[in-house]
């Protein structure tokens, strides 16, 4: 385990259960993306997959 210190800031999040494999988490950046979209919610960054 490594903690690390964040300086402030949002974060969206999309909870999934099942297996982590490569196409559940291009489905979930999808449809995170999408939510995001649909809100008008833009932000730089990457997905962090955990």
């Amino acid at each position: 385990m490594t903690l690390s210190k964040v300086e402030a800031a949002r974060f969206a999040v999309f909870r999934f259960s099942g297996s982590r494999t490569a196409d559940n988490d291009k489905t979930a950046d999808e449809t995170l993306k999408g939510c995001l979209a649909a809100q008008k919610i833009v932000g730089p960054g990457n997905p962090v997959f955990a």
